[in-house]
């Protein structure tokens, strides 16, 4: 039972429970929606897809149903249990050593591993050990390591959302809604650093208050401003990131010890689609969003003075972008919060090494902190989850359970307990991407490690 002292109180005041019959909401995802549908064919775009990009070739894509505690002795199972298995090859070999200019200075090296391994599993799950060259610190600047600073939280942040949603026995989902900017707001957001406030206070949290109105009151979510595109880096590209959970504050029947209606919570209900998907707003409450980012939009570059015709009340809400992905499992929450939340160089480093001669990232990039905004109850997470152990712990990145700490181990270790062959395993939309090492890729990691780093 929630107190009404607490700082819940964003948007559940007086809240009446409304029950919302499952309804029919087939091509409610607009641009993407298509690929959401349940047996849809799996299709991944360039960065944007979430989380990473598929890449080289013979790599196994799977399902995420593949590798549940509920179904351990799947054969993608037993697959990825054959070898001992590198977690995040494709960013490490992305971002651990750039080859554009602007990271010359800022190359990082690879000190070891450290293991890893699922209850009652033989194989081992390894995360690289980082360091700067030998008599150096670590450069600041280094991708890899702004990545895993960001991606540091993501284990309690979904330690947290699961204990509350387990308080009050109501399965965990979350909405990831996407409102994108206009080229011309874009454009205008980056010229001066104190912007980027501005488009929070009119464009993002007044969005979060609308959307309350149409999916009801007492929502929490956590919101991320981009400049950025991922495709391009160096063109400004505003956008919101929001990640609403199934879970509304409501006023219960009981009263707190002032007497006055305490506060409990109640689940949000998604919506089934004719191919079986559940999904988080109907059509009706998706075009209800996209009308509320267009007034919002509308009523922005008005007061700004910016270039940019809306169009009529009747039709100009058509062509605002605003798509919604369901993020049902654990594997693919915890994806999407990396997503994120992940810095900007990340994405100039990928670019960087495919367009060499490309300039320096702009100073409105490199200025960027991308910090996460709280939203309604989502503010008291902390409070709401209780105490939670201080320990840090990994998780599995598909099934979120705990994972046992073996200790540090070295490349040629890893490559003797495996007879020489060893694997990796990545984590693309949620489903496990994984292969053995090729002979060159092997050479890649023997070259980045420490003992061979300048000074000679």
């Amino acid at each position: 039972m929630l107190n009404k002292a607490s700082t819940l109180a964003n948007g559940a005041v007086r809240a009446e429970r409304q029950l919302e019959r499952a309804t029919e909401a087939q091509g409610a995802y607009t641009d993407r929606g298509s690929s959401l549908e349940a047996g849809a064919p799996f299709s991944v775009s360039v960065r944007e897809a979430h989380e990473d990009a598929l890449w080289g070739g013979g790599d196994r894509v799977c399902s995420p149903v593949a590798i549940t505690r509920e179904n351990p002795t799947n054969d993608v199972q037993k697959e990825i249990d054959r070898f001992d298995r590198v977690m995040g090859w494709r960013p490490l070999k992305d971002l651990l050593q750039p080859r554009h200019p602007f990271f010359k200075g800022k190359e990082a090296y690879l000190e070891g591993f450290a293991v890893y391994r699922r209850p009652d599993a033989g194989n081992w799950l390894v995360w690289p050990r980082i360091a700067g060259p030998r008599g150096g610190r670590m450069p600041l600047g280094n991708p890899y390591r702004l990545r895993r600073i960001s991606r540091s939280h993501t284990a309690r942040k979904i330690k947290a959302l699961f204990a509350v949603a387990d308080t009050y026995k109501i399965r965990l989902r979350l909405a990831h809604i996407v409102t994108t900017c206009p080229e011309p707001v874009s454009e205008w957001a980056v010229v001066k650093v104190s912007r980027r406030q501005v488009m929070w206070k009119e464009l993002g949290r007044p969005y979060l208050d609308g959307l309350e109105d149409i999916l009801g009151p007492g929502l929490g979510a956590d919101t991320n401003y981009h400049t950025w595109s991922s495709a391009c880096p160096l063109k400004p590209h505003s956008h919101f990131h929001n990640l609403v959970a199934n879970l509304r504050v409501v006023e219960s029947d009981l009263l707190d010890e002032d007497d006055q209606p305490a506060y409990t919570m109640e689940e949000v209900p998604w919506h089934r689609q004719r191919g079986g998907k559940d999904v988080p707003l109907t059509d009706e409450q998706l075009v209800n969003a996209k009308k509320l980012w267009w007034r919002l939009l509308a009523a922005f570059v008005k007061k700004h003075r910016i270039d940019w015709d809306p169009g009529t009340e009747e039709e100009g809400w058509k062509g605002v972008d605003v798509w919604v992905e369901p993020r049902d499992t654990k594997a693919s929450m915890m994806g999407t919060i990396n997503y994120v939340g992940r810095n900007p160089l990340e994405d100039f480093a990928v670019y960087s090494n495919a367009h060499l001669d490309c300039s320096d990232p702009p100073v409105w990039l490199l200025k960027y902190s991308n910090k996460s905004r709280p939203f309604g109850w989502w503010r008291s997470l902390k409070f709401l989850a209780g105490s939670q152990k201080a320990e840090r712990e990994k998780l599995h990145p598909l099934t979120g359970e705990k994972l046992d700490y073996l200790g540090k181990y070295s490349l040629r270790e890893l490559l003797d307990r495996n007879h020489g062959q060893l694997g990796f395993l990545d984590i693309v939309k949620g489903r496990p991407v994984f292969s053995t090492f090729r002979w060159f890729e092997l050479d890649w990691l023997r070259s980045v490690v420490k003992s061979r780093s300048p000074p000679w």
